[in-house]
């Protein structure tokens, strides 16, 4: 084979030699170390899918739910939110940090709203 490099007005050629021979066959222990290997990877990629997913169903049912509390504000609204939020909680749709904080605001914007 000749690799041949021209860059610039410059060339540049250089030959390889590849010889081929023939080795040992696998060994029974090489396809179970592969097999092993794509259920591996698989498994990392379905949970990767799976994770991404739930993050687009956390971050629409957050949307939903601030969606919801902007178009009222009055006391009622306000409580329904909350309940709302306590439901995301519960069905694992809202993390942890971010449910602490949205239960922080709209408990202060019932407190104001009395």
């Amino acid at each position: 084979m000749t690799i041949l490099a021209v860059s610039a007005g410059l060339s540049h050629k250089a030959a390889l030699k590849l010889n081929v021979t023939s080795g040992p066959a696998p060994t029974w222990p090489t396809i179970p170390i592969a097999a092993g290997l794509i259920i591996v990877l698989l498994v990392v990629f379905v949970f990767v899918l799976r994770s991404r997913r739930q993050r687009g169903r956390r971050e629409a049912a957050l949307e939903e739910l601030l969606k919801q509390a902007s178009a009222d504000s009055g006391y009622v609204a306000t409580a329904r939110v909350l309940a709302r939020l306590e439901e995301l909680r519960g069905m694992d749709k809202v993390d942890e940090g971010t449910y602490q904080r949205l239960k922080r605001e709209y408990e202060k914007r019932l407190e104001r709203s009395r």
